[in-house]
């Protein structure tokens, strides 16, 4: 009785097999099997008059010592299945939660693909008129008008410049088109996605500054997907903005090697102070990779698809660990002309998969 469960500490089951399930039955059987054996003997050594009392004494006492032991090990082990018990319901209750959470998100995200399909067909439908107001305000930009009423005329013409400029930009934004990688400039598609962001900027009093560099390599991505990534990571910074003492979303992009980087922060460097503790006076620091599995995975189901088709497009997440400073850095490769097809292949098949 005292080698068996000192063996049973070797025996790992938390990975066994459904196919083992007979074994945890006999295992039960033959506990139960030892303790009514201990009453059997306990019952013997009372009942037989041939046993001197002595020994009679001795097999009763150790009968009972091991019943008592034998309870404590039960009592303790119905503590353990009641705590694992414990464990499985709030994991369940997690799970359950989570499935509600994915639930919602999955319809606000029908909602909002019906909502892109609406604005596809009613940007087309803007565009014919958008047509025909640039096409008369250039011919009364060309007639013979007064100066003060050709001036009018040309204003009329950049505004619906700026407007078709809009409505392509929202057609580009729903396009449901497979994911193809190409050489991308990631400057337009950043100016492309806070000129759709910026009727939000302008309702919340916010502004963007662009620090761009100007030589910046082409990178190897999928526009459309990289321009909702973009539009996202700068409405995550636009949403944790003080808009009392900085209402500025910055946006940087440099390079180091063959990888890009795109910076999304409120950052504002002329308020640097290296003896401030107010981590918002702070240049963010990014000391690990956000992962889509695993450890170090974003805090929400949409940040976490972010990170998967950056990390699909060969670049990384970064997010600073210090509070108060909210910041995301992207990280993107350079297209390189030396790339070879099959490797071109293989990362278009990756994005055509995330997107599906």
């Amino acid at each position: 009785m005292a080698a068996t469960p000192l063996l049973a500490l070797r025996v790992d089951l938390s990975d066994s097999k459904p196919s083992q399930a007979l074994l945890g039955v006999w295992i039960t059987r033959l506990s139960m099997l030892a303790l009514f054996s201990l009453l059997w003997t306990a019952m013997h050594s009372e009942l037989d008059p041939a046993l001197p009392n002595s020994v009679k004494a001795f097999r009763i006492t150790v009968s009972l010592f091991t019943m008592v032991v034998m309870g404590i090990v039960v009592f303790w082990r119905q503590r353990l299945l009641r705590a694992e018990l414990s464990l499985l319901l709030e994991r369940s209750r997690r799970s359950f939660d989570d499935l509600k959470t994915l639930q919602e998100k999955l319809i606000q995200s029908e909602k909002l693909a019906s909502l892109g399909q609406l604005v596809g067909g009613a940007a087309h439908e803007i565009n014919n008129p958008l047509t025909a107001m640039l096409g008369y305000s250039d011919l009364l930009s060309a007639s013979t008008l007064p100066p003060p009423e050709q001036l009018q005329a040309a204003q009329i013409g950049e505004q619906v410049r700026r407007t078709t400029s809009l409505v392509a930009s929202l057609l580009t934004f729903a396009r449901q088109a497979p994911a193809s990688l190409a050489a991308v400039d990631i400057n337009s598609v950043l100016q492309t996605a806070v000129r759709l962001l910026a009727p939000q900027l302008e309702a919340e009093a916010g502004s963007v500054r662009f620090e761009l560099a100007p030589s910046l390599p082409l990178v190897l991505a999928d526009s459309n997907q990289i321009l909702h990534v973009c539009m996202h990571l700068a409405g995550q910074i636009n949403a944790g903005l003080n808009r009392e003492t900085n209402p500025t979303l910055c946006v940087r992009t440099h390079s180091q090697g063959d990888v890009v980087l795109v910076d999304f922060s409120s950052y504002d460097p002329s308020s640097y102070d290296p003896s401030s503790h107010d981590p918002s006076s702070q240049p963010p620091s990014y000391p690990s990779p956000l992962h889509s599995e695993g450890e170090n995975k974003p805090s929400t189901l949409s940040l976490s698809a972010c990170c998967r088709i950056v990390e699909e497009h060969g670049g990384r997440l970064l997010q600073p660990s210090t509070p108060g400073n909210p910041a995301f850095r992207m990280e993107l490769r350079v297209a390189s002309k030396s790339a070879s097809r099959s490797a071109l292949a293989s990362l278009n098949r990756a994005a055509a998969r995330s997107s599906s």
